[in-house]
């Protein structure tokens, strides 16, 4: 079984053009430090980034990163582009706005969906949050999806179809007794 983490990156911000590339308080760009965010979730890290984005192409050559390419606007294709040339069977979604993922909390995200077995599972948290997919789920998507805002988001269709996927939201405070439960199983590794 092998397992992603896949940033999605590009340049073209409509509202922040070349944010991914602006440096953050330590002179590193924003991307650096999610790139590290994401490797400290503790699986391989690919870029997915727009076929025409020489920006980051020149960025991941610099760094050795890895990444693949694929349509700018259509981030589901761009996505399953990353997946299969991985040859992933679960892949965990980053954006590269996110500098601030909480590592421990995406591998928890993770464990849970395998170990649910769910096609989708995600743990919402602005800028800290991550989507774990099956491969599986994210190909059918591409190929069910028609609509530009379900291309660009790729969570939009399984979201969009609950009756189709196990979908899993995954929280990480506590509220009930079966909370805790999964706290204390957890704070081993805290």
């Amino acid at each position: 079984m092998r397992i992603i983490t896949v940033i999605q990156a590009r340049t073209g911000s409509k509202r922040f053009p070349g944010k991914v590339l602006a440096p953050m308080s330590d002179g590193r760009t924003l991307l650096e430090h999610v790139v590290e965010a994401a490797e400290a979730i503790g699986y391989p890290v690919l870029l997915a980034i727009p076929y025409d984005d020489e920006q980051l192409v020149a960025k991941c050559r610099e760094h050795g990163w890895v990444y693949a390419r694929g349509p700018e606007l259509d981030v589901l294709r761009r996505f399953c582009l990353a997946a299969e040339s991985a040859d992933a069977d679960h892949i965990i979604r980053v954006t590269a706005a996110s500098p601030f993922i909480d590592s421990q909390a995406a591998a928890w995200t993770v464990d849970h969906h395998l170990a649910t077995g769910a096609d989708f599972t995600t743990y919402i948290a602005e800028g800290r949050g991550v989507e774990v997919f099956t491969r599986a789920a994210l190909d059918e998507s591409d190929l069910m999806a028609f609509d530009d805002f379900e291309r660009e988001h790729p969570d939009e269709w399984i979201l969009g179809h609950p009756d189709e996927y196990h979908i899993e939201h995954v929280k990480f405070s506590v509220d009930t007794e079966d909370d805790l439960e999964r706290a204390r199983g957890r704070s081993h590794s805290c």
